[in-house]
């Protein structure tokens, strides 16, 4: 459930999002990195230690992502 809360964000705010947490058995959200669409890039299996290494590279908007920001900067105002 709380993935789906940080994916919404990513995609609403069209900027990629990075969320870490404990190797515990009781994680409240993944270590999982999404793009400004909400898609998953890379995460971490549960329940183990290790590092997440990403190159995160600058692209152009495309035409979904275009409207989603002006409708959030125009909410911004």
């Amino acid at each position: 459930m709380i993935k789906g809360h940080i994916q919404t964000r990513a995609v609403e705010n069209v900027c990629p999002v990075l969320t870490c947490n404990a190797c515990s058995v009781f994680q409240t959200a993944p270590t999982i990195l999404f793009d400004k669409s909400g898609r998953i890039l890379a995460e971490m299996p549960k329940e183990k230690e290790g590092l997440m290494v990403y190159d995160l590279e600058q692209s152009p908007l495309t035409f979904g992502e275009q409207g989603r920001k002006r409708i959030s900067d125009s909410l911004v105002r």
